[in-house]
This record gives C-alpha cells, sequence and structure tokens, in this order.
C-alpha cells in the first residue's frame, strides 16, 4: 500500500474481510454468513469504527468499513497483524498465527494463553460497566444488545427447537460418534448408558433452552460487551522484554453484550478439555477477580460456573445440527481408515475452512464436559433450583420435553423435581439469588406484571412494576417473602 502523504502511523500491509462466494463448495458458508447470523458483519464493521478508541484491549487499526443491507456484501480494512512464528520470539514479535482446535502447537503455554484470554474478556467487560467504552444508550443503538425480552419463557412446553426434529438429530449424532467417528471420542460414547444419559440431557436442555439463556441475561451483573468466540486463533500474542505475556484481539464479527458465562465458554471450547476441566475454577476466580479489580460488580463463581456448563450443552447441539454438514467433508467411507485426530482428512482445513475439525472438536468438548463434568445433574439442580424453587414453575413433564417420542427409545428414567422449603439467600452460594415472577412479559421500558406467588396461605395476588435492570432478592423461603 502506498499512500500520497505517507505518516509513520499508516500501514502499508493492510488485510481486507469480505464474504465468501455465493457459489461453488463455500455458497452453504455465504448462506450460512449472509442469512443466518446477519447482522454479525455489520457489528463488526460498527465495532471497529465507533469504539476502537476506547476499546481496553489493542486491536487491529481500522481503515475502511461498509457493508450492504440489500445484498449483504461487505468489507472490513484493517492493518495486518505482523504475525512472525512460534516462540522462543524477540520481544514484541507476534508469535503464531496460532489455529483455532490445535492447542499443541502452543509448545504447553496454553494455560498462560488462555489465563491472558480471562483477564481480556473481564476487561472488555468491566470497561463496558463502568462506562469507558461509551454511553449505554450510543452502544444499545450501534451494537448486539441481548436480552431477556428475546427469549420468553414457555412453561407449556419446550422452549428450544420442536423435540421430535432435535431427537432426529440426536439419534444420528449418537450414531457418529459411537460408530462413524468413534476412534475421535472417549470408549464410553459405545454404551446404553451414556447415549440415554445424552439423549435424556440434550433433550432436557432443549426444553429449557430460552429459560436458561432468561437466567443467565437477568443479572444484568453477568451481561457485558465482549467477543464473541475468543478463542486462541482469534487473538495475536507477544511478550516484553520481561517475558510478559500480552495480546490484542480480532475478528469482532457479532460483538456485543451477552451473558459473561457464554462468553467464556465460547472462548474454551476449541481448547484441550483436559487443561479446561484442569483449570477452570482458577479460570473463573481470574475472570472474576479481574472484572471485579477494574470496577465490574463482584460475581458468584458457582453461578458463573453453571451458567457456562449450561452453555457447553447449548452449544454441543450447535454441533450436532453439524453433522450432515461434517459428512459432507469427510464421508462415511473416508471414516473408516481414520485412526486418530491428526489424519490430515480432519486435521486440516477443508475447502480453506476449519469447520470440520472445529465441529469435531466441540462436539468431543461437550460430550466430555457432559460425562466427566456431569453436566446432566448440573442442569437438573438449575431446574429444581431456579425453575421449581424460585421460580415456582412445575417442571417440564417428559411429554413437554420428549413430544411424541416412544417411551424407551434411548430414553432412560427423568427425575421429578419439587421444591424444597428452605431459606435461600445470596450469600448461601445458591443458584437462585435471584427472584423472578412467574407470570412475566418484561419490556425495555419496565411492564406491569403480576406475581401469583404468594407469601402466605390465602395471600393475594401482588402487582409490581419489572425492569431489565431491576434485581429482586428472595429472602426468605420458596413461598416468598420479598425484600
Amino acid at each position: 500500500m502506498m499512500y500520497k502523504w505517507q505518516t509513520p502511523d499508516l500501514h502499508t500491509k493492510l488485510f481486507a474481510k469480505i464474504p465468501f462466494p455465493l457459489s461453488g463448495a463455500t455458497s452453504n458458508d455465504r448462506l450460512s454468513s449472509s442469512v443466518n447470523k446477519q447482522p454479525m458483519d455489520f457489528y463488526e464493521i460498527n465495532a471497529y469504527r465507533l469504539i476502537e478508541a476506547s476499546m481496553p484491549i489493542k486491536i487491529p487499526k481500522f481503515y475502511f468499513g461498509d457493508i450492504s443491507n440489500e445484498s449483504s456484501n461487505f468489507i472490513l480494512i484493517t492493518e495486518r497483524v505482523p504475525f512472525t512464528g512460534m516462540p522462543p520470539l524477540k520481544p514484541f514479535e507476534i508469535e503464531g498465527p496460532y489455529v483455532k482446535c490445535k492447542d499443541f502447537e502452543m509448545n504447553g503455554t496454553d494455560k498462560d494463553h488462555y489465563c491472558l484470554l480471562m483477564q481480556v474478556h473481564a476487561r472488555i467487560a468491566a470497561a463496558h460497566k463502568t462506562g469507558k467504552m461509551g454511553a449505554e444508550e450510543f452502544l444499545m443503538r450501534n451494537l448486539s444488545f441481548n436480552n431477556v425480552a428475546f427469549h420468553p419463557m414457555d412453561p407449556e412446553k419446550a422452549s428450544g427447537v420442536p423435540p421430535q426434529m432435535v431427537a432426529s438429530q440426536l439419534r444420528q449424532a449418537i450414531k457418529f460418534f459411537s460408530e462413524t467417528a468413534k476412534v475421535l471420542y472417549p470408549d464410553y460414547v459405545t454404551t446404553q448408558a451414556f447415549q440415554e444419559k445424552f439423549f435424556n440431557t440434550m433433550m432436557t436442555s432443549n426444553a429449557y433452552a430460552k429459560e436458561t439463556m432468561y437466567w443467565k441475561l437477568l443479572d444484568t451483573d453477568y451481561v457485558a460487551l465482549g467477543h464473541q468466540n475468543l478463542n486462541i486463533d482469534n487473538a495475536y500474542f507477544w511478550r516484553d522484554e520481561k517475558n510478559v505475556l500480552d495480546c490484542g484481539i480480532f475478528d469482532l464479527g457479532g460483538f456485543g453484550a451477552n451473558p459473561l458465562h457464554h462468553r467464556i465458554w465460547w472462548g474454551l471450547n476449541c481448547a484441550e478439555f483436559d487443561l479446561v476441566a484442569e483449570n477452570l475454577e482458577e479460570y473463573l476466580k481470574l475472570f472474576i477477580d479481574t472484572y471485579h479489580s477494574m470496577g465490574g460488580p463482584l460475581l458468584d463463581k458457582k453461578i458463573l460456573k453453571t451458567g457456562c456448563i449450561l452453555t457447553a450443552l447449548e452449544n454441543m447441539y450447535y454441533m450436532v445440527v453439524s453433522i450432515p454438514n461434517c459428512l459432507k467433508m469427510c464421508s462415511t467411507k473416508e471414516w473408516a481408515t481414520i485412526q486418530d485426530r491428526n489424519d490430515p482428512r480432519i486435521a486440516a482445513d477443508v475447502g480453506g475452512k476449519s469447520t470440520l475439525r472445529t465441529t469435531l472438536k466441540v462436539l468431543l468438548n461437550g460430550i466430555r464436559v457432559l460425562e466427566e463434568m456431569k453436566a446432566d445433574e448440573v442442569l437438573q439442580d438449575w431446574i429444581g433450583q431456579v425453575y421449581v424453587g424460585t421460580w415456582f414453575n412445575e417442571a417440564k413433564t417428559s411429554s413437554m420435553i420428549f413430544g411424541n417420542e416412544a417411551d424407551g427409545d434411548l430414553r432412560g428414567s427423568m427425575p421429578k423435581l419439587k421444591a424444597q422449603p428452605g431459606t435461600i439467600t445470596p450469600e448461601s452460594g445458591s443458584l437462585s439469588n435471584m427472584f423472578v415472577p412467574k407470570t412475566l412479559n418484561p419490556s425495555p421500558h419496565g411492564s406491569t406484571i403480576q406475581n401469583t406467588h404468594d407469601s402466605g396461605p390465602g395471600s393475594p395476588i401482588i402487582p409490581q412494576q419489572f425492569s431489565l435492570r431491576t434485581k429482586v432478592r428472595l429472602g426468605g423461603t420458596y413461598r416468598g417473602m420479598y425484600t
């Protein structure tokens, strides 16, 4: 790049990002990005052009961006990150680039990098909470902001995808990981016990899809601006003259406000599972401490961890849906001769994309979260403590969860949940440190609701005002003493 008037702050090597062509091998990718994922690209351009100066983390210098609302064609031009290669490097030389789902290339330094990414998440979130990234009205007008109004609870049926569709997808997934691609997955995936657990848990997670997202969004202390999927390949790292690791971030598609539990898991979902399982508590503490020390509210680690585990189940469902596409990229016939994850047919990019490798890895991590981190129990605890115990709903029935699925077809026994009387307070470490009335129709401007849960026998219905920014604590028994 040549400039008519060159100045030291202008880069001569630039990076341009444009969408895939709507033809040939990338036609499905273009449809996915232009239809299913929009306005992700619009928000990325807005993030670069509007908050580059206020971002508490280094990002590539923005030069130009534009998008067509008619065709979804877009272009984003930034400085090119000057990757140098793998360490050891000189101070301030850029490591990598690292590749998604290939943390082994980091030569054992991956924990350091993920600890730094936890701090990056926290610094961005704290900058948002303390007003350093701009006025809230301005940010909400120009960036993606998720909130509870988009996820209305439905106590009468499964709030996610229709159960029959999910059941069919799950059966295909079971066949895939227990037969077709079983070489990549733990031996327990071939057992009837695990397959029933997988089927039941994923069907139940789908049945409460909007309710769990509603819960993650309800307490705005746990919702902030952030990177949509801060995996290791969406950051660039360097060390200073004292060997202190630092980084910048890029690929800001969909940058906006979402649950912090969601952000954290989507940054870990491509990591090596053993590292995640061993260090998750440390990662969460580091996030909480950094967020709070930089002006953000103090979070409860148990609530944050529960949200991460529930998000892992949601994330795994996306991988389940992607299995047919995996079989297009690597056929069942090819799988018959694949011996391990290093086979180039599944380890390398296919068609210039990491989609296959990512789907296989995130599915593996989701399976291991379910079995080895007991995600099924975490989900049932959430239903019992929050949906039943705090929101005073009846647990969804088997017919709601499974629809018309025949009894005995992968289904095991489902626990019956009911609230147990007892005191719940924020200090107790319970998931239900927020009370939400059962009948609720929130709007961003606040709306009148009816609380049908009495504070004693014969108590009247109590109308209340509810705002998305209001947290109502439950300070008494399950039958409801309000503070």
